[in-house]
């Protein structure tokens, strides 16, 4: 009979048992459910099929829960007895922590029963049906694929291949069957499968290929044939082949202990191995026994920790259950693996961990009721120290003995020590070391550490002098004396560090010469990078400039560090105190055409190049200083390296400085001060571009004095935040005479997330247009003004109908807006809730006919107007590929709109029109067609008819549009295109019916460097406008530039922009003075770090070359 206290123990140790077992399950179910919906979704099984395969695993994952569920309890419920002084109170009365452990021992026995029980009435039924429904959905709801122009398996030594299948008639064309071992097929065969079989055509009805009119090919073991033989009909059953095979056997999961053993005495009688079996055996008895280990090892361990000094409460307890069931579980896995393989006994591999933690569990119920273990975790604290240092102190006992000199030395004369810790050579000298090679007159090798030490690795220091040659880490070096030291890791020989003097090293973008270099090899997660340091040097390295060219960078200096990649590209360049230039002319550097002194130089190869107290020399003479310069080599630089000159008609002549600062490649920034001598007018200002901590951004902020305060911020921000959220922020904001430059102003705020398949947004925006566009721009502005303060939204991600090929759509907003329309001057306020719910299909049907649709409702409420607004919509669209190259889409599209909205930014207009598209572009032409007909107005869209040919190397491109409601011809227009070498042509007209009348004649040509464009009135056959932009070379050092446009009529140049650029030194870097109709500027620029140009466009965009 149970006791009181015994009962009230198992009490407590119910409700944690339930809910570890229950945990443990539904952790188990909700990692399958993946898995296996991807699997039967492709397969279109229906979802109750997917609740019943999840309810025939629910035995097997009892099984192992179980256990789990009872070193939970123990845990969980005498945590809380020690956490609440209970265990004390009871001590206190009499109960001994032993006699505490009886009703613990007593549910670790019921429960290893109920696992007992379950795994051998109930697991292999249960698996049985798994698998058989398991089977049926692969083998039976999932015909088998034929793919054209693919190798199948069709048995397990039978491969074949179709040319072409046609899966609306079931038609075989042109089919191989390839079979290794041979197999016996229908009675019409009669005889061995022969290796080869070749079919001009055939069937497929499910379950056979039906060939008729094929040939027979046996092929001897040499791969001769041996004889042929023709057939009219043959059929090959490819369909249920692995079904039969895995339907007619039971894996030891569907197998109970009676079946496991009546197999392995078959295999044993058959003198087969069994081991796999074996362990599948004793683990159906040793898993559920793990149930009664858990309670005798957990319960004394449980209330050793409870009393030890150990944490306290029921987290230590979850925690230590987890570690304990993983360390079980890992344990039996690998003694599993073992006893399969047959290094251990099969029959004692899964007791393995049931003993290990059973002979532990008894040792702790024996020091349970000692003092001893009251003071346990003081203990094992001192013992983690002594083991610490005996650890460090017993290191010469696990040394390895070094391995044997790994190098190849080769020499005129060699003389050794006799413990070989030193080595010298002379005369011609070669030493090979795994990726290192050392050439040189004299060599000396000196082991670090001698042989008796037993040190690891091996290291040896190496000095070599004399005409020294060294190669290594994907560099190379010429030296007077070098001194290297290479070790031993284990596996291969490594370079450690060198040292060169007076010394040439070649790397892969460039060489530098320096009295000395050292070299270290370090250690970090992206590789083994080389650290260099060198001493009054100089040297060259290529990189890609931003307009993509290759570039030599020149430099020296007194002392400078690098970081090297194990194949010997330079990463990253550091200069203290040196002087770089671009030129590549023969003058040293100093006395070059330009060249930049500073205190400190960092170059990025193909990234970035920053300096900081700069000096600017023109042919050795100091021209400017700067503290600062930065120029990014992914893009061109925003800022000019000198101060900007010129003159403004508005605002007079000008002076603008643009001073860099960096405080990393990623933050960068630049102070901004103009001058304007009309009124004059000051400006200062900052730009700042940002990247840390996830986040990015630029901001910039610009303040102008002159006519009153004037300010301009602009600021852009990226952010990735927890919880998967994304902010993005945009901002712009003027004021005084800045704000009346502007044409339009536009801040936005937008927080989003997705979790799972919710997508939620909040959005802040202020769109304001100051000035409207031109009434024959091409933008379309619905509002002058328009706020959203805020807007929410939440949307469902589409969501999958079960086996339909349907998704659900789901979203629904809140918002508050302000807007004020382009007629109105009155600001239209008010508050909308919209939601829409729809259904979209995904596109069903053959590679020749295609169908995809969607259906919505959309509903939105305005308050305080008290405005309604329904819409639906209905989208059908069809696609028809017949033949290859030949395609015809029409889409349907429906919308009906009740009620109106107080707003223009969401106005929804009707629908109800077809339109039509067709193309065939594997015949002559390519033609392509397409229209339309609204089924409201009962109108007609414009037919267009295009083909497309080729005429001596031009591109001839027709296109023809036709009014099908008053049946007359529309327009014709031409367009012809066509390059060759330097040289590029277009041309484009068009012809127009109801006028008569022909559009301007735009021709445009190129070559080299200049370009030309020109609009022709063909109904007067004038000269209407020209575009003209070339540059001229006088010599090889100035450059003249003319961009301009001019019109005919008017007899008026439209757009103009002049150029006159000196170049210096191969053009490493030039001086330009600049003019258009606007202004005149003088600009200089290194061509290395190209400076982002004024653009220059005509007025006509027709005759634009995009630059």
């Amino acid at each position: 009979m149970l006791g009181l206290v015994d009962r009230y123990l198992i009490r407590e140790m119910v409700f944690p048992f339930v809910l570890a077992v229950a945990g443990f399950v539904l952790f188990i179910i909700l990692n399958l459910i993946p898995q296996l919906s991807d699997f039967m979704l492709d397969r279109n099984v229906p979802l109750l099929t997917l609740f019943r395969m999840l309810a025939y695993r629910l035995p097997e994952l009892l099984v192992y829960g179980l256990p789990v569920g009872v070193l939970f309890a123990i845990f969980w419920a005498l945590g809380r007895l020690s956490h609440d002084r209970e265990l004390v109170a009871l001590q206190a009365a009499g109960f001994s922590l032993r006699r505490l452990m009886l009703p613990v021992v007593f549910m670790g026995f019921l429960t290893t029963g109920a696992a007992f029980a379950v795994g051998e009435l109930w697991m292999p039924w249960a698996n049985h049906q798994y698998y058989n429904l398991l089977r049926e959905i692969f083998f039976i709801r999932s015909a088998p694929q034929i793919r054209e122009s693919t190798f199948v398996k069709i048995s397990d030594t039978a491969y074949a291949y179709i040319e072409r299948y046609d899966p609306t008639t079931k038609k075989l064309s042109n089919v191989m069957v390839f079979d290794q071992g041979g197999g016996e097929y229908l009675a019409e065969l009669n005889a061995r499968f022969p290796k080869i079989i070749v079919a001009p055509e055939g069937e497929w009805d499910g379950e056979y290929w039906r060939l008729g009119h094929g040939k027979l090919h046996k092929l001897r073991d040499d791969g001769q044939f041996e004889y042929t033989l023709t057939f009219e009909k043959l059929s090959i059953r490819a369909g249920p082949y692995l079904q039969r095979v895995f339907a007619e056997q039971r894996t030891p999961h569907e197998m109970g202990i009676a079946e496991l053993f009546q197999q392995i005495q078959v295999l044993q009688r058959s003198h087969l191995e069994a081991e796999s079996l074996i362990v599948e055996l004793h683990s159906k008895i040793a898993v559920p026994f793990s149930a009664l280990i858990f309670a005798l090892f957990g319960a004394p361990l449980s209330l050793i920790f409870a009393q030890g000094g150990a944490p306290r409460g029921r987290a230590a307890g979850v925690i230590i259950s987890v570690l304990l069931v993983a360390a079980y579980q890992g344990l039996l896995l690998w003694m599993s693996t073992l006893g399969k393989r047959g290094l251990i006994d099969p029959a004692l591999a899964p007791w393995v961990p049931n003993l290990l933690f059973a002979a532990i569990g008894v040792l702790l119920v024996i020091w349970l009721d000692r003092l001893s273990r009251l003071d346990l975790f003081a203990r094992l604290r001192q013992l983690f120290a002594f083991v610490l240092v005996l650890g460090v102190l017993s290191r010469e006992g696990f040394a390895q003995e070094p391995p044997p000199v790994a190098f190849d030395l080769q020499a005129d004369r060699l003389t050794i020590a006799r413990d070989w810790s030193e080595i010298e050579a002379s005369g011609y000298i070669r030493l090979t070391y795994e990726k290192g090679r050392v050439q040189a007159d004299h060599l000396r090798a000196q082991r670090i550490h001698p042989l008796s030490e037993k040190e690891t690795p091996e290291e040896w220091r190496i000095v070599a002098e004399g005409n020294v040659l060294w190669e290594g880490e994907g560099l190379k070096g010429e030296s007077e004396k070098i001194e290297l030291q290479i070790a031993w890791d284990g596996a291969r020989w490594q370079f450690e560090s060198a040292r060169l003097q007076s010394a040439t090293l070649e790397y892969d973008q460039g060489r530098l010469h320096a009295e000395e270099i050292a070299l270290e090899r370090t250690h970090s997660r992206t590789g083994e990078p080389v650290k260099a340091r060198f001493t009054r040097f100089s040297g060259e390295t290529r990189f890609q400039s931003a307009a993509r060219k290759q570039e030599t960078l020149r430099f020296q200096g007194e002392e400078a560090r690098a970081t090297l990649s194990s194949e010997g590209q330079l990463q990253l360049l550091q200069i203290t105190t040196g002087e770089v230039t671009t030129c590549t002319c023969a003058e040293p550097i100093a006395r070059s055409a330009y060249s930049i002194a500073a205190g400190s130089v960092r170059v990025e190869p193909n990234e970035s190049v920053w300096a900081t107290n700069i000096l600017v020399k023109a042919y050795g003479l100091p021209v400017f200083w700067a503290p600062v310069y930065f120029a990014s080599l992914k893009e061109e630089t925003k800022n000019p390296l000198l101060p900007d000159f010129g003159q403004l008609p508005e605002r007079g002549w000008y002076l603008r400085w643009r001073v860099p600062f960096v405080i990393d490649k990623d933050n960068t920034g630049t102070v901004m001060i103009d001058y304007y001598t009309r009124l004059p007018e000051v400006g200062t200002g900052i730009e700042y571009s940002y990247k840390f901590w996830g986040q990015q951004g630029q901001v910039s902020v610009y303040r102008l004095v002159g006519r009153g305060e004037s300010w301009a911020t602009d600021w852009t921000h990226q952010a990735q935040l927890p919880l998967r959220m994304r902010l993005s922020v945009g901002m712009t904001s003027r004021t005084g005479v800045l704000e009346q430059e502007a044409q339009r102003l536009f801040s936005r705020a937008l927080l989003s997330a997705s979790w799972g398949g919710v997508r939620w947004s909040m959005l802040w925006s202020r769109d304001q247009y100051l000035v409207l566009p031109e009434p024959d721009s091409d933008e379309t502005v619905l509002y002058r003004f328009l706020e959203k303060a805020p807007e929410l939204t939440l949307a469902l991600a589409p969501w999958r109908l079960g086996p339909l090929p349907l998704s659900v759509i789901a979203s629904t907003s809140w918002g508050r807006y302000r807007e004020k329309k382009i007629d109105r001057e009155i600001l239209d306020e008010s508050t909308r809730w919209e939601s829409v719910l729809g259904v979209q299909s995904l596109a069903v049907g053959t590679d020749v006919l295609t169908v995809q649709a969607s259906a919505n409702y959309r509903l939105a409420l305005y308050e305080p107007q008290r405005l309604r607004r329904e819409a639906y919509d209905l989208t059908v669209a069809t696609s028809l590929r017949p033949w290859p190259g030949l395609s015809a889409d029409m889409t349907y599209a429906y919308r009906r709109v009740i009620g109106q909205s107080p707003f223009s930014f969401d106005t929804l207009t009707l629908v109800h029109q077809v339109g039509w598209r067709a193309s065939w572009t594997t015949i002559p032409g390519k033609p392509n067609l397409s229209g339309g007909y609204d089924l409201d107005l009962k109108r007609f869209d414009p037919l267009r008819l295009g083909l497309r040919t080729s005429f001596m190397g031009l591109d001839v491109l027709f296109d023809w549009e036709y009014d099908l409601n008053r049946a007359l011809w529309q327009r014709a227009a031409l367009a012809v295109s066509g390059s060759w070498d330097a040289v590029s042509l277009q041309l484009t007209t068009a012809y127009l019916f109801p006028t008569r009348a022909f559009e301007d004649l735009i021709f445009k040509l190129s070559w080299g460097a200049q370009r030309l464009g020109m609009s022709v009135n063909l109904n007067r056959f004038a000269l209407i406008r020209f575009n003209l932009e070339t540059s001229w070379q006088w010599g090889s050092d100035w450059e003249f530039s003319l961009k301009g446009e001019y019109d005919l009529p008017t007899r008026r140049v439209t757009a103009l922009q002049l150029g006159v650029i000196k170049k210096f030194c191969h053009a490493c870097w030039q001086v330009g003075l600049y003019s258009d109709s606007r202004r005149i500027w003088l600009q200089a620029q290194i061509t290395a770090f190209p400076t982002a140009q004024v653009r220059y466009s005509p007025t006509d965009q027709r005759l634009s070359f995009g630059s």
